[in-house]
């Protein structure tokens, strides 16, 4: 897989590109999408574009979720700096594409992403939050560890 950063069984993390910028854009638009994300994303690709330059240049890491079979880009898993916590990060995740929704994409990124966070950056506490509302995030979650 081309510029794939972390390979699980059946998605990859990869960095985020400015071409990523019009699917992403029509991912978090998504109107069963919406709900989840608090407003955090912005909603058009020029915006997208800006968001993408912006996490390029800081400490945060985010990579987008791609399948293994077919290259798809399904969404974006990140660990933001946690003010005050150089050791601490919160954990987002969001896989925009319903139709990957209940497979277990989610659970094998967060596997994933913990694995390098406390392995590659030394990361000694990975906090989230989550809607009460969204189940799957939650049993993904737990059956991470949280």
């Amino acid at each position: 897989m081309e510029n794939a950063f972390l390979i699980g069984e059946r998605i990859a993390l990869r960095p985020l590109e400015l071409a990523d910028a019009a699917r992403l854009a029509r991912l978090v638009t998504r109107p069963e999408v919406r709900p989840f994300l608090n407003g955090r994303r912005p909603l058009s690709v020029h915006a997208e574009e800006a968001w993408l330059r912006a996490q390029a240049e800081s400490t945060d890491v985010v990579l987008g979720v791609v399948l293994r079979e077919g290259g798809q880009l399904i969404g974006t898993v990140g660990l933001h700096a946690l003010s005050g916590d150089p050791r601490g990060r919160e954990l987002g995740i969001a896989i925009g594409e319903p139709s990957c929704w209940g497979k277990g994409y989610g659970t094998e990124t967060l596997r994933l992403v913990l694995d390098y966070a406390f392995r590659e950056l030394e990361v000694h506490r990975v906090q989230l939050r989550v809607f009460e509302t969204n189940p799957r995030a939650r049993a993904a979650y737990l059956k991470v560890g949280f």
